[in-house]
C-alpha cells in the first residue's frame, strides 16, 4: 500500500497475502489459470505467505491454494524445493549470518551487517545471501530483524533487508531508506562510506523512527 506509482497501470490489494494471488485472481478473470502454472503460482503463495503463517492470510489465500492443487499443483515438491532444501552456500551464508548478528534495544532489534570482505572469506556473493534476511526476526523476543549487505558491484552502496512482527510496521521504516514493500517485510537502500557508517545510520534511524526503542 507504499509503493509508488511508477506504470500506466496499478492493481494494489492490501488484502491479500502474497503477488500470487492477485496474479491467480487475474488469470481466473482472464479465463487463463492453467495446469503449466500451477506449481509456480502455488510457490508464489507459499512463500511470501510464509507457509501461510503470515497474519495477512485469510480463507480466500487457503481457498486459491487448494484450486492450485486441484489444479495439478504439487505442493510436497514445491515446499520441499523452498524450504527444506538449502545448498553449500545457503549454509555458508547462514553460518556467516550468525557470526554478524547483534542485538540492541533489550534484543527486540537484531541485525546482521555482511561486507564485501566477510563474503569474500566465506566465498559467497550477494545472490548468495537472499536467505538471510529473515533470520534476525526469528529469534524469539525479536520484534525487527534487520539485515544490511554491502553490494559488490558498488561498495558505497548498501541493501537494506527488514522483517518484523505485528509491533512493527518494516514498509513505513523502509520508506526511510527509499524503499517499501510489506507491512511485515520489506526493503530499501543507502550509501555511505563504510560498513560501519550503513549500519550506524540505519540503526540510528530505525531507533529514531521509533521514538528511540521499539513501540510496544
Amino acid at each position: 500500500p507504499m509503493g509508488d506509482s511508477f506504470a500506466r497501470f496499478h492493481y494494489v490489494d492490501s488484502t491479500v497475502s502474497a503477488c500470487g494471488e492477485i496474479i491467480f485472481d487475474l488469470l481466473c478473470a482472464m479465463r487463463r489459470l492453467l495446469p503449466c502454472s500451477a506449481n509456480a503460482l502455488y510457490a508464489a503463495i507459499v512463500s511470501d505467505s510464509g507457509s501461510f503463517k503470515y497474519s495477512s492470510v485469510s480463507s480466500l489465500t487457503l481457498n486459491r491454494a487448494a484450486a492450485l492443487l486441484e489444479l495439478g499443483a504439487d505442493h510436497t515438491a514445491v515446499s520441499e524445493k523452498l524450504f527444506e532444501s538449502k545448498s553449500l552456500r545457503e549454509v555458508a551464508a547462514v553460518r556467516l549470518a550468525y557470526n554478524q548478528l547483534r542485538f540492541s534495544s533489550d534484543g527486540r532489534l537484531a541485525s546482521v551487517l555482511v561486507t564485501n570482505d566477510a563474503k569474500r572469506e566465506a566465498g559467497l556473493t550477494d545472490e548468495d545471501l537472499g536467505i538471510i534476511n529473515s533470520l534476525p526476526r526469528g529469534i524469539e523476543g525479536v520484534d525487527l530483524g534487520v539485515v544490511i549487505k554491502q553490494t559488490d558491484g558498488d561498495p558505497g552502496l548498501f541493501r537494506i533487508s527488514m522483517r518484523s512482527s505485528e509491533r512493527v510496521a518494516a514498509n513505513a521504516l523502509c520508506a526511510l531508506f527509499g524503499g517499501g514493500g510489506h507491512l511485515r517485510a520489506a526493503g530499501g537502500s543507502i550509501t555511505a562510506s563504510s560498513p560501519e557508517e550503513a549500519e550506524r545510520q540505519v540503526l540510528d534511524a530505525v531507533t529514531a523512527a521509533l521514538g528511540g526503542k521499539l513501540s510496544s
